[in-house]
């Protein structure tokens, strides 16, 4: 594999081991089939970087579960369709959610966005509000109440142009578009996607939450019961919970989006399509990394066993709340 690479999701394994997703830059303009690369960082390894491929498979998010005692350590890679890749040293299997994805058997319900590990347990959720539970039995639906699963065909009023784009036109406004997911526990999760939407469920039912906002909202991080901290598009930012309500810090402030976001200490690092940035003492600030000029398109921050993970579109980069490490795959020297 001789290509260069952009980076577009990831997730941190330990202080040491980072997993992601690449798409190969080539690829990328010359192919519409899509195709994913995907590499470890070991830092500990002399060879540092690995990898293996996708073929035919858009991976729009992954996810590591601590194992437990004796058992083999996982990745897993969730591709637009549905489709998981679970990865290990014993090598591939591929698992499906059925009906994700546009083709799906039973109504073709949406890309899939967002991988989530909540408590040991992983979910999947993406557009038309759909979620899903990873169980013994197989990739479940979680998402009673949330789910959207279009307008049936004979309702529609195909003798009146009017009446169907109407009907069309509000089909399309109250589209739940799921982009991340996120809990303290089982029974208490939550999901953000478009148009301000935010939901939370309890154990036992979604509640649908009062709109705070109108832009996309594309990150969740439930830092406890009581503190959950949201962002969006157009510098967008918000904390609350379900229970004391949400409230907005930053609107309309920045012409960029955020991605994604997570807490070092007292500080919030937010993932931006411009770099990185902290919210701290109520005010937002970019970082400035003395050895990265070009910091841009950052899609997952983290933070694992001491070490604040963050992945942009060409380098991954490592701060244990002193230094910063800036790590580049050997293809995009």
């Amino acid at each position: 594999m001789k290509e260069t690479l952009t980076f577009t999701t990831g997730c941190a394994i330990n202080a040491d081991m980072y997993y992601l997703a690449c798409s190969p830059d080539q690829h990328r303009m010359t192919d519409d089939v899509p195709h994913s690369v995907m590499c470890f960082y070991q830092h500990q390894t002399n060879d540092k970087w690995f990898y293996h491929e996708i073929p035919g498979c858009l991976v729009t998010s992954v996810a590591f579960v601590d194992p437990a005692p004796g058992a083999v350590r996982e990745v897993f890679a969730l591709s637009e369709q549905g489709e998981i890749e679970r990865y290990s040293r014993l090598g591939s299997q591929m698992e499906s959610i059925s009906g994700a994805g546009l083709r799906g058997e039973d109504g073709s319900l949406g890309y899939l966005s967002r991988l989530k590990s909540v408590d040991g347990v992983l979910y999947a959720c993406g557009f038309n509000g759909q979620v899903y539970q990873r169980t013994i039995q197989g990739w479940v639906h979680a998402d009673a109440g949330l789910i959207q699963r279009g307008l049936d065909p004979a309702a529609l009023i195909l003798n009146d142009p009017v009446a169907l784009l109407e009907q069309l036109s509000a089909s399309a406004q109250s589209s739940r578009d799921l982009m991340d997911i996120h809990g303290s526990s089982q029974a208490d999760l939550y999901v953000v996607g478009g148009d301000g939407f935010i939901a939370h469920f309890n154990g036992v039912r979604w509640q649908i939450l009062a709109q705070q906002t109108a832009a996309s909202l594309n990150a969740v991080f439930v830092r406890s019961a009581d503190e959950v901290w949201i962002a969006g598009n157009r510098g967008t930012l918000l904390k609350g919970s379900a229970t004391s309500g949400f409230t907005v810090l930053t609107r309309k402030g920045l012409p960029v989006d955020f991605h994604a976001i997570a807490p070092l200490g007292e500080d919030i690092y937010i993932g931006a399509s411009d770099g990185l940035y902290t919210f701290r003492n109520n005010k937002l600030q970019k970082v400035r990394i003395a050895v990265v000029e070009d910091l841009s398109e950052v899609s997952s921050v983290e933070f694992k066993d001491g070490m604040l993970w963050v992945l942009s579109s060409k380098r991954l980069l490592r701060f244990d709340g002193v230094q910063w490490d800036v790590f580049e795959h050997p293809n995009n020297h």
